[in-house]
């Protein structure tokens, strides 16, 4: 008996480890689950409001994206941009973010 209390107790280490290690990446895949269906959201409800037309006959570009952006968009330190389709930065969300230049540059050759 007294052997296999040792084994026991690694044994105990080890379940009770392998699921701390899953209930920490199940919730780090749920939180990005929920970020990237919220910024989709935000992009669809943008995209809706946004059209062509209204940015072709609009000189106003910073007012039009902070009038069609609900306002979640913003929430724990996001920031929206909109570019040209040159990729320079016409407008942002909140105002006085300090997102200026063209879009590669901001968001890294990385990204799509």
């Amino acid at each position: 008996m007294r052997q296999l209390v040792p084994v026991f107790l690694v044994g105990f280490v080890i379940v009770a480890a392998l699921g701390f290690y899953y209930q920490i990446s199940a919730g780090k895949e749920s939180d990005l689950t929920s970020a990237r269906r919220q910024l989709a959201l935000n992009a669809d409800v943008a995209s809706l409001k946004l059209s062509a037309d209204v940015l072709a006959s609009s000189a106003d570009w910073q007012g039009e994206l902070a009038r069609s952006m609900p306002l979640s968009a913003t929430r724990e330190g996001r920031v929206v941009l909109l570019s040209d389709a040159e990729g320079s930065i016409q407008a942002r969300v909140p105002i006085g973010s300090d997102y200026q230049g063209n879009l590669l540059t901001v968001l890294g050759p990385g990204q799509p």
